[in-house]
């Protein structure tokens, strides 16, 4: 946001220096004012390269494959919200995945006994899968399945 304001001036250091300051607020404002002396600044880089090493930890990262082999649906998460969630960090991805690796991967983020008897069924779109899930986790709910799902 502060060079997108700040193009202009992105050869004059000396007002780069003026405008950093007032476009930080809260903490990032208080670390300037507590650490930063500008005089002791030979350019305007310095100042960036600080501030990028005390908040880089704040930048949100995109998801990898990785995060998205972890993201398990949670005891009692409907399955309708579980694969919103999972399609909304998916979607935050650099690289995207195929929908059928999505749609696998999400099958195997189920949690039991909907992973198992949702398993077998072909699906082959993310509206097809959560209309099959919520059909039968209304089915698990309902008891439909007390037949074949082993009592705890």
């Amino acid at each position: 946001m502060f060079f997108a304001e700040c193009y202009k001036f992105r050869h004059n250091h000396r007002a780069l220096f003026r405008c950093f300051p007032r476009s930080l607020e809260g903490i990032a404002a208080q670390w300037y004012r507590e650490h930063i002396n500008p005089v002791e600044l030979k350019n305007f880089d310095m100042l960036i390269n600080l501030f990028i090493e005390r908040f880089i930890q704040n930048v949100e990262t995109a998801p990898t494959i990785t995060t998205l082999c972890y993201l398990k649906q949670r005891p009692g998460e409907k399955v309708r919200d579980f694969i919103q969630r999972w399609r909304s960090s998916c979607n935050k991805m650099r690289d995207p995945i195929s929908q059928s690796h999505a749609l696998g991967l999400i099958v195997n983020n189920l949690t039991q006994p909907l992973r198992s008897l949702i398993s077998n069924a072909p699906i082959k779109s993310f509206i097809d899968l959560t209309e099959r899930a919520e059909c039968i986790e209304a089915g698990i709910e309902n008891g439909a399945f007390d037949a074949v799902i082993p009592v705890k």
